[in-house]
């Protein structure tokens, strides 16, 4: 886990489960620079994006909006979705 992170090595891959869970860290491939393929839907879990905000000592004095977080979560999903429609 990166350093910035003020986490624990062994809470690495949990983070990591937790950010795609909530639809943070999109996994997706790339087909020829143009057609997109999403791997991994999220659930959108609000759980998990409060535990993976939660788990990181980079956000104990002034946290994201979990609030806004969301919203920029499922507007990213949104136009990445309509990218993945697209390239059909």
């Amino acid at each position: 886990m990166p350093t910035g992170w003020k986490s624990e090595p062994s809470e690495g891959i949990e983070l990591v489960r937790l950010a795609v869970k909530a639809g943070l860290y999109p996994v997706y491939e790339v087909f020829d620079g143009r057609r997109l393929r999403i791997n991994v839907e999220p659930e959108m879990s609000s759980p998990a994006l409060e535990r993976y905000v939660s788990m990181q000592g980079r956000f104990r004095k002034a946290g994201p909006s979990l609030g806004r977080l969301r919203e920029a979560t499922e507007l990213q999903w949104k136009d990445l979705r309509l990218k993945a429609g697209a390239g059909r």
